[in-house]
């Protein structure tokens, strides 16, 4: 199912890896991705920060929402249902086959990020190559996606 790996993290560290050595000093790359956490916890993070530990890369990872994977979120049921449309699979044995899948990887809950990687070679080095802002940390079950337009006077 899907085309992440083993940590759902492919397409991420391909970008990573196609990327970060044609950085420049002071260069920087930028995208948005998405990543598996559990009980609230953006694990996909430490995957990442591996990558950045080959050369001087210093990152920020903004995690924007979070949704739990489970039946009854509309994120959820609408991933699930176009898994089960794209595979001409019965919808009771897709949701069985993406509750088997997130579980095997010990995952409970997907998060939606933007991150940004430099090169600085003048900066310290440190085993935490990645700050994370956590705009998601209050968040359940995709709320972001109901929230209430701005309106200004």
């Amino acid at each position: 199912m899907g085309g992440g790996g083993e940590d759902g993290l492919e397409l991420s560290k391909k970008i990573l890896n196609s990327y970060l050595p044609k950085l420049k000093e002071g260069g920087a790359i930028e995208f948005l991705g998405c990543g598996l956490g559990a009980n609230n916890v953006a694990g996909f993070v430490e995957g990442l920060n591996k990558v950045l530990t080959q050369g001087n890369f210093f990152g920020h990872t903004l995690l924007t929402s979070k949704f739990k994977l489970k039946p009854g979120n509309s994120f959820y049921d609408t991933m699930v249902l176009r898994g089960g449309l794209n595979s001409n699979t019965l919808l009771d044995v897709t949701y069985k086959i993406f509750e088997e899948h997130f579980e095997q990887l010990g995952a409970d809950e997907m998060y939606f990020f933007f991150m940004r990687v430099e090169k600085d070679s003048q900066r310290q080095i440190t085993d935490n190559r990645i700050v994370i802002t956590d705009l998601a940390r209050n968040l359940h079950d995709g709320s972001i996606i109901l929230s209430q337009p701005w309106h200004f006077a």
